[in-house]
């Protein structure tokens, strides 16, 4: 499809839902900050917004508009820290080439357009997250920090740089990137689950049976019935996981996320992910993951968890319908995680160490939350090796 028709299609719902969210009325409007830093800002996102919805974006005017976007968000994200001067604006860096990843039978411009989805949604978030609108507050700032106002400032500061980093890469002249694609070789890992879950570190008060050639897990429903195993064995380099997922609940807030490269952080171990609130993960594990069968909520999401909460990517939910199986990969090259369900690539992010180190090595998890029961078959981890792509 073109990009034009693309957007033509995908602008209509976005802004309905921006004004929806912009307009439920739960938090109050602004950072409580500085009333003519904010003015300021907010001008500056109208027009970068404006520059977003075009058919034909103009990353050149964008790239203009963001530096002093960035420059006013650092400083209101300063001030909420109590910090005597505002920080220095952290720069994107990005190498001089750029290695591509092409992950299934994915093509250079079903990339970018994931990569435009991306620059849309960060900016969109900056502006809610400033207006108050509700939507953007809990998914971006996360509980229980969306309680305070001001905490609002580092999410919407990092968003913009998200946003830096999304122009730079499309920016990107064809010489200045380096397409590949890359394909399954050594199996690594590989668990049917008919002998239980002994190759698995087991967290949470969860019930597992072997039901019709499946694992199934299902949260008990304690207080807080939130469950997690991981994979005893590390992972690193590049590798792909490949599993069957059969989502059952139909809960309002049952969902269930999948991670990679994930470890402990400091004298933590692995138990830390499952604890009296979801932060003790979201600050104590270090770790990539793709959330689906999000409840009712309609989205799936792609976070970095270590220094709290942070999210890289959002789209419609992959896996929505309960009792329908669904074949996951999930995986990393490099710098680049992706996500392919039913061979479709649903997510594709590209990570430019604006969040700490790239992480390279650890264990892949499955995480259920507020009840989820679902079943798995077939989980598999292969290493993934570059082939070289027929690129024009």
């Amino acid at each position: 499809m073109e990009r034009g028709a693309i957007y033509a299609v995908l602008l209509p719902f976005l802004l309905i839902a921006m004004c929806a969210w912009a307009h439920s009325g739960e938090f109050p409007e602004g950072l409580g900050l500085d009333l003519d830093l904010e003015n300021a800002l907010r001008n500056t996102l109208v027009r970068l917004s404006e520059s977003a919805d075009q058919e034909e974006v103009d990353l050149g005017k964008m790239a203009e508009l963001l530096a002093p976007a960035r420059k006013h968000a650092e400083h209101l994200a300063s001030r909420a820290e109590s910090r005597a001067k505002p920080a220095e604006i952290d720069r994107v860096e990005l190498p001089a080439v750029v290695a591509f990843v092409l992950p299934g039978e994915s093509s250079p411009d079903e990339v970018r357009e994931l990569w435009r989805q991306q620059l849309w949604m960060n900016i969109t978030a900056a502006q809610g997250l400033l207006d108050g609108a509700d939507h953007f507050v809990r998914e971006w700032v996360g509980w229980p920090l969306h309680r305070e106002q001001a905490n609002r400032a580092r999410p919407l500061a990092e968003a913009l740089r998200e946003a830096d980093k999304l122009v730079g890469l499309l920016s990107r002249s064809p010489d200045q990137m380096r397409p590949f694609q890359v394909k399954r070789a050594d199996l690594l890992f590989s668990d049917d689950f008919a002998e239980g879950t002994g190759q698995w570190l087991m967290f949470g008060d969860t019930v597992t049976s072997h039901e019709d050639d499946a694992f199934r897990m299902k949260d008990r429903r304690p207080r807080h019935p939130d469950a997690m195993m991981w994979t005893r064995k590390t992972f690193e380099g590049n590798f792909v996981a490949s599993f069957t997922f059969i989502p059952h609940s139909r809960a309002d807030r049952a969902g269930a996320l999948f991670a990679i490269c994930g470890r402990p952080r400091g004298d933590n171990t692995l138990a830390v992910s499952v604890g009296p609130s979801m932060d003790t993960y979201n600050r104590g594990i270090d770790g990539y993951h793709f959330s689906m069968h999000r409840g009712t909520t309609g989205k799936g999401n792609v976070r970095r968890v270590g220094p709290g909460l942070k999210m890289l990517a959002s789209g419609p939910d992959p896996c929505p319908t309960p009792g329908r199986s669904y074949e996951v990969s999930i995986g990393k090259f490099g710098p680049a995680i992706f996500l392919i369900v039913d061979g479709k690539l649903i997510h594709h992010w590209y990570d430019a160490a604006t969040f700490g180190e790239v992480l390279t090595s650890g264990h892949i998890g499955i995480r259920h939350w507020a009840g989820m029961d679902a079943s798995y078959r077939n989980f598999k981890v292969h290493r993934l090796v570059e082939e070289p792509a027929e690129v024009e």
